[in-house]
């Protein structure tokens, strides 16, 4: 009696963040930015040899390990997904006449623009495109304006804040870079993968350029506002295909 391989389909995903309060995480993910201006400092980006479900967790990686891919993989699209917080306002800690409200837009809508996109299997690059071109793939797809009341106190602010739940392209999860089957990337078990974004110049100076992140207010009895959480914005690349695995429960002779 032997085991046999079956295929399932199966995503993998990886996810890279700028957030200001990631000091305070107990997990803290490898790869991972307290400001715009340290991601605007990186040459590439690189994804699925970085991290791990033990060091950055389920919500962000599904891979177990870290630097080789545990089984046979057969891909056959790619998606690239720039995330930012719905409400885009954001106030700097202790300083509640900072506002900034730019941020989710530039980055949900004009810096994937501005990235390349490389895939590598062991030293072997076996795509390049640019980070639009793939789409986010899922997602929500509304967005709209509010205007906050002026409560009085001085600091709440009687001027437009930007609610949006968008990403690039259209979030419809057929979308996606499709590798034209039969021709799909067949990677073998214990390979080492790689996607790596590589952002231009114009790219790496609007990051420099962008201070922040900073915190989402939410307000509370006293009126004079709370800064916590820190602003999330996250790039997800997803490597949907399928594997190889030993099937479960049950041996089958040769």
């Amino acid at each position: 009696m032997a085991f046999m391989n079956v295929l399932e389909t199966y995503p993998l995903f990886d996810t890279v963040a700028v957030v200001n309060t990631l000091g305070n995480l107990a997990v803290r993910p490898n790869g991972w930015f307290t400001t715009f201006a340290a991601m605007g400092a990186a040459n590439d980006i690189p994804f699925f040899n970085q991290r791990n479900v033990a060091n950055a967790g389920v919500e962000y990686c599904n891979l177990e390990t870290r630097d080789q891919i545990p089984w046979p993989f057969s891909l056959r699209k790619l998606n690239i997904s720039f995330f930012a917080p719905s409400l885009s306002s954001q106030y700097q800690a202790g300083n509640f006449n900072l506002l900034e409200y730019k941020h989710t837009a530039i980055w949900q809508h004009d810096l994937p623009r501005h990235f390349g996109v490389e895939v590598s299997v062991n030293t072997d690059v076996r795509l390049t495109i640019a980070a639009m071109m793939p789409g986010a793939g899922s997602g929500p797809v509304a967005g709209g304006y509010g205007q906050l009341a002026d409560h009085g106190d001085g600091n709440s602010a009687a001027f437009p804040q930007s609610w949006d739940a968008g990403c690039q392209g259209v979030p419809d999860r057929r979308n996606g870079f499709v590798f034209p089957y039969p021709v799909n990337i067949e990677i073998p078990a214990k390979a080492a993968i790689s996607v790596t974004l590589k952002p231009s110049e114009y790219a790496r100076r609007m990051l420099q350029t962008l201070a922040g992140p900073y915190n989402i207010p939410f307000q509370n009895t006293t009126l004079d506002g709370t800064v916590s959480p820190g602003a999330f914005f996250g790039i997800r690349v997803t490597m949907h295909g399928i594997r190889g695995v030993q099937q479960r429960g049950e041996a089958h002779a040769r």
